[in-house]
């Protein structure tokens, strides 16, 4: 388990995870061998939630991510760092990235 985003690290996402791209938003389940999943486990990602995790492939370090947003968005460096780390925290604490 992740307890720590770290800067030069490089995550990917979890392989007990389905999600399908629609419309720019993303969609990801989790996997439960033919279980009724919670809708709170759903998670839909659109705008920079969903370039974050297209990043998210185990090639990208968390900087190289960070650095991706501040152009897209042409945002500034510490926020968008700021809020990555706290997403990617997020992703972690529900199983839904592994390094």
């Amino acid at each position: 388990m992740i307890f720590e985003i770290k800067i030069d690290g490089k995550y990917r996402h979890s392989d007990s995870l389905v999600f399908k791209e629609t419309d720019g938003e993303i969609t990801i389940i989790p996997e439960h061998s033919g279980v009724a999943v919670e809708e709170d486990a759903l998670l839909t990602l659109s705008g920079t939630g969903a370039l974050i995790w297209s990043l998210l492939d185990g090639t990208h370090t968390v900087q190289q991510i960070i650095e991706q947003v501040v152009d897209h968005y042409d945002a500034p460096q510490e926020q968008v760092r700021m809020d990555t780390v706290a997403f990617l925290q997020e992703l972690a604490v529900r199983k839904m990235i592994v390094t």
